[in-house]
């Protein structure tokens, strides 16, 4: 793509952290419909494999990554499928753990990636300190992930706002990944941290510290809704 988004932001790094933008779907001029999560899930794997790699998928519903490594497991034994496991709170979905999202409590192996997709309303982006008390709040999702997930480990959360990573938590920002997915195209980013300091000594060390906001130059919303509305046909 000539002078667009595309090229400007693709492979690189800012202040630090990864914002490459990931491609979910054709422009919304084509009249397509957008790709998700299948579309996501490539470019996820693209950039961060996800083979042999234990993942938690919060707020599963369907169990996308279960399916997407499923697809993925040519020989068909499960042994990749059966490395991801699923949580949420609705009885219906199936999901391996049943329980809110802040209180897993979890005892088995960690996991290498903690990836959620939460819900939250058209305020959240701007009220997100004070929002309803109905919706997943970002810090404890990180907080939760960070007790479950091994050293070195990531928290993948996607959300309409800038997730920061939380020092007593034990985390820090690695990547912010504008993307553009669902039938309405929202634009949403990929906020990603990792673990880098065990939970109880972060805890210990860092409790009531502010959250690591790392600066970013490009308002990376915009960035994200310009690569949509940009996006051509291609596959990652």
């Amino acid at each position: 793509m000539e002078n667009g988004v595309l090229k400007l932001f693709a492979g690189t790094v800012e202040n630090e952290l990864d914002i490459t933008p990931f491609l979910t779907g054709p422009s919304p001029s084509t009249g397509q419909k957008q790709r998700y999560p299948g579309r996501f899930m490539a470019y996820l794997n693209a950039h961060y494999p996800l083979e042999h790699q234990r993942i938690l998928e919060m707020f599963a519903g369907s169990g996308e990554v279960k399916a997407f490594r499923l697809r993925l497991d040519e020989k068909q034994d499960f042994e990749e499928y059966n490395r991801v496991m699923t949580t949420d709170i609705r009885h219906e979905t199936g999901a391996d753990i049943i329980a809110p999202y802040d209180e897993l409590n979890y005892k088995g192996s960690p996991f290498d990636i903690v990836l959620a997709d939460p819900p939250y309303n058209a305020g959240y982006s701007s009220e997100w300190t004070d929002h309803a008390s109905h919706l997943p709040k970002p810090m404890r999702i990180q907080r939760e992930a960070a007790k479950i997930l091994n050293m070195g480990g990531l928290c993948m959360i996607m959300h309409v706002i800038q997730v920061p990573a939380y020092k007593e938590n034990g985390m820090k920002s690695v990547a912010y990944h504008p993307l553009m997915v669902g039938p309405n195209n929202a634009a949403r980013l990929l906020c990603v941290a990792r673990k880098v300091m065990e939970f109880d000594e972060a805890q210990d060390k860092f409790k009531g510290s502010e959250p690591e906001l790392m600066p970013v130059e490009h308002n990376l919303m915009q960035v994200a809704i310009s690569f949509g509305e940009r996006a051509v046909e291609r596959k990652p």
